[in-house]
């Protein structure tokens, strides 16, 4: 029940046979057609779309590719950001690098990861290295891991979010909260396996787990005799062509990397994720991101194409109405649209795609922010031929200290999950039980909303003026959270 997280066409006419490619600007838009031409008027509809989210400075920059069978289409928006001699985000406060971000521009593409640690899965089935009902334990055996009552944990129960394993290893305490990965170490990961007990059994119902993918890259890794890195550049990026998929980048793609930002607009260090790369370490362009998508359409023939297929096959029921769950991908209820999103300290991103149109959409954004994933479903849909109006990004006001301060309180949401709202440097921030503290914004007296996820918290006065209760609104649900201190 409780979420919030935060911290995954119309007609064109042919190109001339000579013409090759085409660059266009448009009020700080950098597009450019590989294949046929760029009609105006969906151009012109692209650019419609993004325009809120500029005027709003809910993101500061994005790239996006759109895929329709062998074509691509490239569009860039905002800027990339500050950036420092090394390619590390500034940390003067200003993003003001005018560049326009391309379809090279490299950004950290944070759970998008998964989907290539599950492939690497799939590969690894299709050559008789592991099975997919294999048990983890098989990969590790000089480790202590938890077990179920019924089975031990499997390969796929990993790559489903099916293991029972928490979102994120208790024992994880970041000596640096803007870089929390970086001082986590395989040690600190199989100390915490060694003694932990699974509160629900392997295959029983779907949690997402950045663990428990993490835990995967580290047993495949294992099993092929190198580093995770070393492993997904030889088996999924060297075969597919995917030059800027890297954890580790050179000295060019660094120059590249546009700077990332929080959800307030502010630059934002990167991340570094040795222990639990396979969650959620890679960088990337939505170039190689289009490619990698063309391979997954079928559009784009290679190697890897029986494991790509192994990959897309709904293997757990995540509910009813929510779909289910693929090797990595998230399967639309109707079982035709994969997906998949990322977010890392300062970058969020999106990837979808629909395998029998075949059409697909990724945006890399070097904001932390949830507008990307309702963006890059307004691409989506634009891509797929329907009418689409552009989004709405709310506005904030100012609210004096003395009516934000009457909110600060906890609230509880389930028997598990409590709201800590607080007041820090004039602001609220929400915290839910198990995640991190995001500051939420004032629309009016009462209405607050987020920006590094799609969701809205309404406070509930009475007629005396004490506040009774807080509402989330997330994923169409109005979920209440009783005030309790």
């Amino acid at each position: 029940m409780p979420s919030v997280q935060g911290t995954t066409m119309p007609d064109r006419s042919p190109w001339q046979a000579r013409l090759l490619a085409a660059l266009t600007f448009v009020a700080g838009l950098i597009v450019c057609a590989i294949g046929l031409a760029a009609d105006p008027l969906w151009l012109e509809q692209a650019h419609r779309l993004g325009q809120p989210l500029l005027k709003s400075r809910c993101v500061v920059g994005w790239s996006v590719a759109w895929v329709d069978a062998g074509h691509v289409w490239y569009a860039g928006y905002g800027t990339v950001g500050q950036l420092s001699s090394d390619g590390q985000a500034s940390s003067d406060g200003a993003a003001s690098d005018a560049r326009k971000p391309d379809e090279r521009t490299v950004y950290e593409i944070g759970s998008i990861t998964k989907v290539f640690t599950s492939l690497l899965l799939a590969v690894m089935v299709e050559q008789g290295q592991v099975q997919l009902d294999e048990p983890i334990q098989h990969l590790l055996p000089d480790r202590k891991l938890p077990h179920g009552k019924q089975r031990p944990i499997t390969l796929v129960d990993l790559a489903t979010h099916s293991s029972g394993l928490p979102r994120m290893p208790k024992n994880f305490h970041p000596a640096d909260p803007r870089n929390p990965y970086a001082d986590y170490t395989l040690d600190q990961l199989f100390e915490f396996l060694a003694h932990y007990r699974l509160r629900k059994q392997p295959g029983e119902r779907y949690a997402y787990s950045n663990l428990g993918i993490g835990l995967l890259g580290v047993a495949l890794a294992k099993r092929a005799g190198k580093s995770y890195e070393e492993l997904v550049v030889e088996t999924i990026c060297d075969p597919l062509a995917l030059h800027d998929t890297r954890i580790t980048l050179n000295n060019d793609q660094r120059r590249r990397l546009a700077a990332g930002h929080d959800a307030d607009g502010q630059p934002y260090p990167n991340w570094d994720i040795p222990a639990l790369a396979g969650a959620g370490a890679l960088r990337s362009t939505v170039a190689d991101l289009a490619r990698f998508l063309q391979a997954n359409l079928g559009t784009l023939s290679t190697p890897l194409d029986k494991a790509i297929r192994l990959t897309h096959q709904p293997r757990f029921e995540i509910g009813p109405k929510q779909g289910s769950v693929a090797l990595g991908w998230h399967v639309s209820a109707d079982g035709k649209r994969l997906q998949h999103s990322g977010q890392t300290g300062g970058y969020h991103s999106f990837i979808a795609m629909h395998r029998e149109r075949p059409l697909g959409v990724v945006v890399l954004a070097n904001s932390a922010t949830g507008w990307i994933d309702r963006l890059g479903n307004q691409y989506f849909r634009l891509l797929a031929g329907e009418s689409v109006e552009p989004l709405q990004p709310p506005v904030p006001i100012e609210l004096p200290p003395e009516v934000l301060q009457r909110y600060v309180g906890q609230y509880r949401l389930a028997p598990l999950a409590v709201f800590d709202i607080t007041l820090k440097d004039g602001h609220l921030w929400a915290r839910l039980t198990g995640q991190d503290a995001l500051r939420i914004y004032p629309t009016s007296e009462t209405e607050f909303f987020y920006r590094i996820v799609d969701a809205r918290l309404t406070f509930v006065v009475d007629d005396h003026g004490k506040v009774r209760r807080l509402i989330l609104h997330q994923h169409g649900r109005d979920m209440p959270a009783e005030k309790e201190k």
